[in-house]
């Protein structure tokens, strides 16, 4: 039958009222540490779905659930769970990475994340960062209409910003696109190349105009 210390009937083969303390290994398939209103620790080290993990339930239902994702795999897994368990982050030792998975949000000082993936409240540092976007080489497409520059002109002086570009006050208040605003810039950048070359070639007609000139003019002073 059941033993009970500390109480005089046992629920299973050991049931201890008290604390319980070993100088060595306490073993079993399953461990639970019980409170009055359900379980709140389970160790569990059985072959079984889910695996070896440790559960943090509140009222009889797992709230919280480490695993090692399956037998094959040393991958360190952290579940929110209830009716299914869903994955929210995993550190993976085949890929020595720490992830995500897909529709899980991070917030970094910060708990108002909104609809990015990643938000932060402070300074990010990097060496590198690479951003997916769309870029400019529409520019230089022949159907591309090019503002003239007197127009651009008119539309500086009663905006005070470049034509498509955002102004200040909308940066400050919602924020910079790093993908949207380089691809903006490469556009700035584009046009003001087609605007050099159209330039130029209007200085290398006005030069080859003042050379036809001055060889006429020349040629009517060696004829007085």
């Amino acid at each position: 039958g059941n033993i009970g210390v500390g109480k005089t009937n046992g629920s299973v083969m050991l049931d201890v009222n008290g604390a319980v303390h070993s100088n060595s290994d306490i073993k079993g398939a399953s461990l639970a540490a019980e409170g009055t209103t359900g379980a709140a620790l389970i160790l569990n080290t059985t072959d079984t779905d889910p695996y070896n993990y440790i559960s943090f339930r509140m009222l009889g239902t797992s709230q919280w659930l480490m695993d090692h994702g399956s037998g094959t795999t040393n991958n360190l897994n952290i579940k929110r769970t209830g009716n299914s368990n869903i994955t929210m982050m995993t550190f993976s030792e085949s890929e020595n990475k720490v992830y995500l998975p897909t529709g899980m949000k991070l917030g970094i000082n910060t708990s108002v994340v909104g609809d990015y993936h990643l938000s932060v409240k402070g300074k990010v540092r990097a060496h590198e960062v690479k951003v997916y976007t769309g870029w400019a080489d529409y520019v230089f497409k022949p159907d591309y209409k090019l503002m003239p520059l007197n127009e651009v002109e008119q539309f500086i002086e009663a905006n005070n910003h470049l034509p498509g570009v955002p102004t200040g006050d909308h940066i400050e208040e919602e924020g910079l696109n790093l993908g949207e605003m380089q691809a903006k810039h490469m556009e700035k950048i584009e046009e003001l190349t087609l605007y050099i070359i159209a330039q130029n070639k209007k200085v290398e007609q006005l030069m080859e105009r003042m050379e036809k000139l001055e060889e006429e003019n020349l040629t009517l002073r060696a004829n007085r």
